[in-house]
């Protein structure tokens, strides 16, 4: 049986970023525009990008105004740890990934 990665098995019925983008500034009652550019919108846009989508993270530092890619490995690390901190911000992201998976699903 042939192994398949998490981002190559993501593919067939992936969001876009764009798509995650939007959804997170209706969310957020923000423009696309800060989403895109402004923390903590920035961060949990990434973090949910590299979770719900193929893209690499050089295709996501692009996206996001040219970080580098080893800034986006950062920004999902340094949140998924202060999602095991905070329960509250556990609990939104959870919420926020299960509306997103009605989006694509």
């Amino acid at each position: 049986m042939k192994e398949t990665s998490h981002r190559r098995a993501l593919t067939s019925a992936a969001l876009d970023i764009d798509e995650i983008v939007h959804f997170l500034s209706i969310h957020f009652k923000v423009s696309e525009e800060k989403v895109k550019s402004t923390s903590p919108y920035k961060r949990c846009a990434i973090y949910l990008t590299r979770r719900q989508t193929p893209f690499s993270n050089t295709e996501i530092d692009k996206y996001f105004g040219g970080i580098t890619y080893s800034t986006v490995t950062k920004v999902g690390t340094r949140f998924k740890e202060r999602m095991r901190e905070d329960k509250r911000l556990r609990d939104e992201m959870s919420s926020l990934e299960n509306e997103l998976s009605r989006v694509k699903g």
